[in-house]
């Protein structure tokens, strides 16, 4: 697996998609953005939801207007 182990991920403006892929036996992120890669030991949905709460926004809304 290609990338940078990092824990927490916050999606950002470079955020091109978030794969989910075993690693370990776990689920774990895959990251790709425009220049990197990262691997993260949290499932896709995990990190989706963290960056929602950091940046004051709830999920479900982000959700429905996707």
């Amino acid at each position: 697996m290609k990338g940078i182990k990092i824990g927490e991920y916050l999606v950002n403006s470079c955020t091109m998609y978030i794969e989910p892929v075993e690693y370990a036996n776990k689920i774990y992120s895959h990251i790709v953005e425009v220049e990197e890669e990262f691997l993260s030991p949290f499932k896709p949905l995990q990190n989706i939801k963290n960056s929602c709460d950091y940046f004051g926004v709830d999920y479900e809304s982000r959700r429905k207007g996707t």
